[in-house]
Parts: structure tokens; C-alpha cells; sequence
């Protein structure tokens, strides 16, 4: 077990050996599950990537009916000129 301090920011600093057993690198994003239990016991749960991506879900309109036409994504390309 490690004891760990809350600073006056409210910023708390994972122990090294804790950081390298579960992957964590400068960045790494955790989620605090609340609520705590009876004891005060807090969860913490380590995002990885493919989590990162289910939070990106949803941003990009979802595809309705039929695909662009080749036609269609032809006139949204830039044209490109054939100097050489």
C-alpha cells in the first residue's frame, strides 16, 4: 500500500512503481469512479486508447442511406495540375 498526499491544487502523485506496473506515462488519463464505499475507499480506472476512441464516437455525423457517388467525392477532390 502507498499513502500518497493531496496537494494544495488538488494534484496527487502516483508512486513510480505503481506508474510502471500499470503502463502509465505522462499523459495517461484516469477515471475516477465515484462514489467512494462506506470507508472511503476511491477507484481509479486506467483509459486506455480503444476508451479514448469510444469517447470520439459520435462526433463525426453517422453515415445515412447510400454511400457519396464516385462522382460526387470526384468533384470534392482538388484538381491537381499536370505541369511537369
Amino acid at each position: 500500500m502507498f499513502i500518497v498526499k493531496v496537494s494544495p491544487k488538488g494534484h496527487i502523485l502516483l508512486p513510480a512503481p505503481v506508474r510502471r506496473r500499470l503502463g502509465l506515462n505522462a499523459g495517461a488519463k484516469l477515471a475516477l469512479l465515484e462514489p467512494a464505499d462506506e470507508a472511503g475507499t476511491l477507484r481509479l480506472k486506467v483509459l486506455r486508447s480503444t476508451e479514448h476512441a469510444r469517447e470520439l464516437a459520435g462526433m463525426i455525423a453517422p453515415a445515412t442511406g447510400r454511400p457519396p457517388s464516385l462522382s460526387t467525392l470526384a468533384l470534392a477532390t482538388p484538381v491537381q495540375s499536370k505541369r511537369r
